[in-house]
Parts: structure tokens; C-alpha cells; sequence
């Protein structure tokens, strides 16, 4: 007889695995630039905007992806609490103001690829403008 397990084993453990993403926020070992906190207001974040760029933030610190993150905003929704239409509307309004941008990366769970050098970008432009927050 083996020991090797059976397939609702199988199933149980791949289960209970935490994601990158979800350990991220669980652990809150995202490194969050100040500057986004400071100068949230004066960058027209809405509070759902925030929680976004945390998460996408948290996940590229996990893992280590120079600044793509590929996550299914169904996860981001599961674990921050808020619902799926706010999530994608939050995404909407980042794209559009040039905070991240969507990549055409096709990868296995069919997620949207996020980069996150526009908002690194922007960051550095107003640190550098010397413009207090």
C-alpha cells in the first residue's frame, strides 16, 4: 500500500495553500510608500483606489515581480471585503487616471497583468517637483 494521496486529499491541500496576494495583505509585508499615504487627497484617491493599489502593492513585494502583479480582482474582493463591481471600478478609474496600466500577458488563471511603474513613476515625479504633501 502507498502513502501517496488520493485526489480529495490532493484537493484539500492545494486548498489550503495561501495565495501570494492573499498572505500579502494578510501579513501586511507590503512595503506602502509614503508618500501615497500623504498624498492621497491631492492625487483624487478614493478610498477603493487605495485599498487596490495596497493590494497590487502587497503582491508585487511577495512576489518579487519587478513591478507586474497578475491577480483576480475576484481574489482582491474576497479578501479586502469589498465587492466586486467597487473593485473594478477602482481599477477603471487607476487605468484611466495613469496610475497602472493593463498589460496583454496571457498566463494560466486568464488574469489581467497590472504594472505598476506609472504610479512609481508618478511618485517620483512629485518627490522630485519638491512639492510638499
Amino acid at each position: 500500500m502507498t502513502d501517496a494521496p488520493n485526489n480529495n486529499q490532493r484537493r484539500r491541500i492545494r486548498r489550503s495553500r495561501p495565495r501570494p496576494c492573499e498572505d500579502a495583505v494578510a501579513t501586511q509585508c507590503a512595503e506602502i510608500p509614503i508618500a501615497l499615504i500623504s498624498r492621497m487627497a491631492e492625487l483624487q484617491l478614493q478610498p477603493a483606489d487605495f485599498i487596490l493599489l495596497t493590494f497590487l502593492l502587497a503582491a508585487d513585494s511577495i512576489g518579487k515581480t519587478g513591478g507586474t502583479v497578475s491577480v483576480a480582482l475576484k481574489i482582491v474582493g474576497q479578501s479586502t471585503g469589498l465587492a466586486y463591481a467597487t473593485i473594478h471600478y477602482a481599477k477603471d478609474r487607476l487605468v484611466a487616471n495613469g496610475f497602472i496600466a493593463i498589460l496583454n500577458i496571457r498566463n494560466i488563471a486568464r488574469t489581467n497583468t497590472y504594472d505598476l511603474s506609472p504610479l512609481r513613476r508618478k511618485l517620483r515625479d512629485l518627490d522630485e517637483a519638491g512639492t510638499p504633501p
